[in-house]
């Protein structure tokens, strides 16, 4: 009988070291795959709670494949609070040109009305409102090239214009 005590009490302590290891290695398998998914794009993505107006402008301008079907946007989608709310921080790391000087022949995207805006190539009405909501939206451009970021508006069309347009700070 004592034979048989010895056993048991062998395999409870070799239980107990599985047992030990099986849980070690569960944790580290769970905390891995924490670590991994909060550091994948798409799962992180998922998780972001909301975006900032100019965060959600420039994802749609950028995939619009994934837009809504009719994504233009209204100044009802824009509510004034998110922007004073949400401000967004965007760095500008490219070098631009100095600003054209405003000359009588040129269009200032600053101040040009719908309007004066279909005057330039490639503008239509529609984008002539993106234009001014972008503006209204984010404000001033700073430099031509900054018209490259109003949705539907591409760097060659601003290539196009380049030389009808002026921007005033």
């Amino acid at each position: 009988m004592e034979m048989s005590k010895t056993n048991m009490s062998v395999d409870k302590r070799s239980c107990n070291k599985i047992f030990t290891k099986l849980l070690f290695f569960t944790r580290l398998v769970f905390f891995t795959m924490l670590f991994l998914m909060a550091n994948t794009p798409s799962f992180a993505h998922t998780c972001t709670q909301t975006l900032s107006p100019e965060q959600a402008f420039l994802a749609i301008k950028q995939n619009p494949k994934n837009s809504p079907k009719h994504h233009d946007l209204t100044t009802s989608s824009l509510s004034t609070n998110s922007l004073s709310t949400n401000p967004a921080v965007v760095q500008n790391t490219a070098t631009y040109p100095p600003p054209i000087a405003n000359f009588p022949n040129r269009i200032n995207i600053n101040t040009a009305n719908e309007a004066e805006l279909t005057k330039l190539k490639g503008i239509g009405a529609s984008k002539a409102q993106n234009i001014i909501l972008y503006r209204n939206s984010f404000g001033k451009f700073n430099h031509v090239d900054d018209l490259a970021k109003v949705k539907g508006i591409g760097k060659a069309t601003v290539d196009k214009n380049r030389h009808l347009i002026s921007v005033t700070p």
